[in-house]
């Protein structure tokens, strides 16, 4: 009879807990929250994306740290939503004011604004900035509240607000050979040492903290788009690398990048800019602006093929030839 025991005991025995949430346990212990997409187990840290709890009434807050079971448990009972909605995932956070620890859904979107509009119609205090490990305040108490629209609404919604990304190819050539990542807070910087006073990039790169008139220009890199013949500073480059995916890209014209120029060059000449510097802080003001929308970069008119990237990007590795 004991054997019989033992052998029941083994059968019924839970299961160890999964991968993702020992790692995204692991994770929120060590930075104090965490996002991961319950599809893939991808950390989503780092990523373009803003994160915003988008189903208050599934959130579950803890007075202590969720344990890798409780994770599990957490994705099975809301799997009809994750499983639906490939813009969802799993966040995690402590509040250092309070003590207490919060397990959610969090809707992604590229956009600050649709993100924070979400935040306001739900009552919540913030939006989360994954790319920038940052709280982005939503301008209201933080108090959450019913919504008269279902989960599937709000997340048809956010999407609705979010610029839509489409497959990309290009090119990003470089002056070194670049290893798995491209760093888009390097903008400019080689180029000035290679091409100065021409790299008109770098030279408004760090104006805004030069001058005290405006923002400095976001971090990104440029692609010249697959199929397009390379601009002649780009070309002059030794490296380059492939960059595939899918981005929002906008235009000059887009009135975000239009509204963001206006109001950047009219706050840069009122800080005592002169007609150069007001131009150039208007157009780092105007990339913001288009970043804060959810596009992940732009083209100019002007720059045919040539694209530019918000953030860095991930090199992907170059698919090898099966052998037959």
């Amino acid at each position: 009879m004991a054997e019989t025991k033992t052998e029941t005991a083994a059968i019924i025995a839970p299961a160890p807990p999964s991968k993702i949430a020992e790692d995204a346990i692991r994770e929120h212990h060590k930075t104090g929250g965490s996002t991961f997409d319950p599809r893939t187990g991808e950390n989503l840290a780092g990523t373009r994306n803003i994160a915003v709890g988008i189903a208050p009434e599934h959130a579950v807050i803890h007075s202590h740290p969720p344990t890798p079971e409780f994770y599990d448990n957490f994705i099975r009972a809301n799997q009809a939503v994750l499983s639906k909605h490939s813009h969802s995932a799993v966040g995690t956070a402590h509040d250092p004011n309070t003590g207490l620890h919060h397990t959610e859904i969090v809707g992604l979107t590229p956009s600050k604004l649709a993100a924070v509009e979400m935040a306001q119609h739900l009552g919540e205090g913030h939006v989360y900035n994954l790319a920038t490990d940052e709280k982005i305040p939503a301008g209201i108490g933080g108090n959450s509240q019913l919504s008269p629209t279902s989960v599937d609404e709000r997340f048809d919604h956010l999407r609705a607000r979010s610029p839509q990304r489409q497959p990309y190819t290009g090119t990003h050539f470089s002056f070194e050979k670049i290893d798995g990542k491209i760093e888009g807070a390097r903008r400019g910087e080689l180029g000035a040492k290679k091409m100065a006073p021409s790299n008109a990039d770098h030279n408004r790169v760090h104006l805004g903290t030069k001058t005290g008139q405006g923002p400095d220009a976001p971090a990104g890199f440029y692609t010249t788009r697959a199929g397009s013949s390379a601009h002649a500073l780009a070309a002059a480059k030794h490296h380059s690398v492939q960059v595939r995916g899918k981005f929002a890209l906008a235009t000059t014209d887009h009135p975000a990048f239009q509204s963001g120029y206006q109001q950047g060059s009219q706050s840069a000449a009122a800080a005592g800019a002169d007609p150069k510097t007001t131009h150039l802080l208007g157009l780092n003001a105007a990339e913001h602006s288009l970043s804060d929308a959810g596009f992940d970069g732009y083209t100019a008119a002007k720059h045919p093929g040539t694209v530019f990237h918000f953030g860095s990007h991930k090199i992907e590795d170059e698919p090898k030839p099966q052998v037959k």
